[in-house]
């Protein structure tokens, strides 16, 4: 269904009701715009924006009495996400990372039940593309002026969740340079976007980003060569190799070469001493779900843990311990172990749910779905999240919301992927795919 025409359809909606409801879909569209935009770059913004598309969201709603559709599998995971942090916060009397936990998922449902067209999801992403150039142009500079230790993105903050985010868009663009239906000017565009946002990820060193973007790329080349039947020949793809080395050197070679620690920058994917500490990070993280193992801590409660509570539990369970093995940190760098000890079985149990019905719903896709580049958004997302969160929190504010977005951006705009069968596409919003 056309996204203008869901608003125009509801019998219960005067036409003035009708036309109301649609200025409060464009007021919405906007405010997405300006929360996409934002991510990477202000903080004040983005807060104001997704405060905006809830509102302009309800506005809407209580208009024209469109709520999104019936309630399905995906909504179900989202009301367990929300569910999982607030038992934990209340649970624990710790509410300090309840907003930004559930600001994600509530963004997200919102947005999945939102009437949008696969055209007004291209052209937010595409949004979302232009605010990381500008993020890492300014990213560079303060990198190469040495007034960040690593590059990182203006309001995303540390290397490590900076180089997530550029994953994300990374991957998506890649996907949309591979898309020989799309106009020659846009490939030039997606293809140059993908090359630089790749070049920038391999800057930060970030070894969970790049195991995740590495892996999404062999998976989504896979996937996109596979669905056309195109010859390659041995030139092309050696072409292609040779490419895909190019970017690799060249990424180390201007990772900080600007900058008088440069040798020591470029030998960052080489040093192991951040290794152990994930090891520190995540017994600390053990012994703090064990303390409460339902529930959690509580929303983002993991920063407040310290070694010697650690030790703490061990004695009351008469049991030996060591101070060194374990380390405080803002996270436990682990999507799975985060959610083990901020919310407990019921929190890794609704993270868990959503990844699975996630990754089906996109396995069960009809072909021409599996080929649209939105389709491509959220399997990138899916990647990054499921892959880089082995070794690294991938839902966590900045990242954690543009993956989240990307899952409800195709969600919205694809009838089939809500109930995560293979029908065929709807032709009112398949005529929104640019060309």
């Amino acid at each position: 269904m056309n996204a203008a025409a869901e608003v125009n359809q509801q019998p219960a909606a005067t036409p003035w009701a009708a036309r109301a409801g649609n200025a409060m879909r464009m007021a919405q569209l906007a405010a997405l715009h300006l929360l996409v935009f934002s991510l990477p770059l202000l903080e004040a913004p983005k807060n104001a924006a997704c405060g905006l598309v809830a509102v302009f969201w309800a506005l809407r709603t209580a208009l024209t009495r469109a709520v999104g559709g019936r309630w399905d599998r995906f909504d179900t995971a989202f009301a367990l996400a929300i569910a999982a942090a607030l038992a934990s916060a209340i649970s624990n009397q710790y509410y300090d990372g309840i907003a930004d936990v559930a600001r994600i998922a509530l963004v997200a449902w919102i947005v999945k039940r939102s009437p949008l067209s696969r055209g007004d999801v291209i052209r937010l992403l595409f949004t979302a593309t232009l605010a990381l150039w500008l993020a890492l142009a300014i990213g560079y500079v303060d990198y190469n002026a040495g007034r960040t230790p690593y590059l990182q993105l203006p309001s995303v903050g540390h290397v490590n969740q900076s180089s997530l985010y550029m994953a994300l868009l990374a991957l998506l663009t890649f996907c949309w340079a591979l898309d020989d239906t799309a106009a020659r000017s846009w490939r030039i565009y997606t293809g140059a976007s993908a090359t630089f946002f790749g070049v920038s990820l391999l800057v930060t060193a970030s070894r969970a980003a790049i195991l995740a973007y590495g892996a999404a790329l062999v998976l989504l080349a896979t996937r996109h060569l596979g669905s056309r039947r195109i010859a390659l020949s041995w030139r092309r793809v050696l072409a292609a190799c040779a490419l895909v080395l190019a970017v690799v050197a060249g990424g180390f070679l201007v990772s900080g070469s600007m900058r008088p620690d440069a040798e020591r920058l470029r030998d960052k994917l080489l040093v192991t001493s951040s290794v152990a500490q994930r090891w520190q990070h995540w017994r600390l993280a053990i012994e703090g779900w064990h303390a409460s193992p339902i529930f959690g801590r509580g929303p983002e409660s993991f920063r407040a843990l310290t070694p010697q509570q650690a030790c703490a539990w061990r004695a009351e369970r008469n049991a030996p311990c060591n101070l060194d093995d374990y380390s405080s940190a803002s996270h436990p760098h682990s999507l799975y172990l985060a959610a083990l000890v901020e919310r407990g079985l019921f929190g890794l149990c609704a993270l868990l749910y959503l990844l699975w019905i996630w990754f089906f719903a996109l396995l069960r896709a009809g072909d021409d779905f599996r080929k649209s580049q939105v389709w491509a958004a959220s399997a990138a997302g899916l990647v990054v999240v499921a892959v880089g969160g082995l070794f690294n929190t991938t839902l966590r504010v900045e990242h954690g919301t543009l993956a989240m977005l990307l899952l409800s951006f195709w969600l919205a705009s694809s009838r089939d992927a809500r109930a995560g069968v293979g029908a065929a596409p709807n032709d009112a919003t398949s005529q929104h795919q640019p060309r």
